[in-house]
């Protein structure tokens, strides 16, 4: 199962790469931190590969993001890809969590205020 396995964690490019690490080595990692990830800005689409991909995948992903100044321009790609993973199959509260918290910018200050959210996502007994 999808338990026993390495996470990923990281915020902004580092949430997309762990995100893509979560999805294209997926017997190496199971769960994955996406803190404001960039899924879907500039010339970045990362919500493309996963919307055309044929494969369920055991995953357990944590997304969140804030919603100042950059957080409000990563907000389409972010709903893009939940989008995606619903329509895929995945399912909040079971294979993912996602929240939002509007007042927060995008700085390691608020990534460490909500970081409690993954580790007991990932560690809860």
């Amino acid at each position: 199962g999808s338990r026993g396995r390495r996470f990923r964690r990281g915020s902004s490019a580092g949430g997309l790469i762990s995100f893509m690490l979560l999805w294209e080595h997926n017997s190496v990692f199971s769960k994955a931190a996406c803190l404001s990830p960039a899924f879907k800005i500039s010339s970045i689409d990362y919500v493309l590969p996963v919307s055309n991909s044929k494969v369920k995948k055991d995953i357990l992903l944590y997304i969140d993001n804030g919603g100042i100044g950059l957080e409000a321009d990563l907000q389409p790609g972010i709903d893009d890809m939940i989008n995606v993973l619903r329509e895929k199959g995945y399912t909040e509260g079971k294979n993912f969590v996602y929240f939002i918290d509007p007042d927060a910018e995008h700085n390691e200050a608020a990534w460490a205020k909500r970081s409690w959210r993954f580790l007991e996502l990932f560690y809860k007994k």
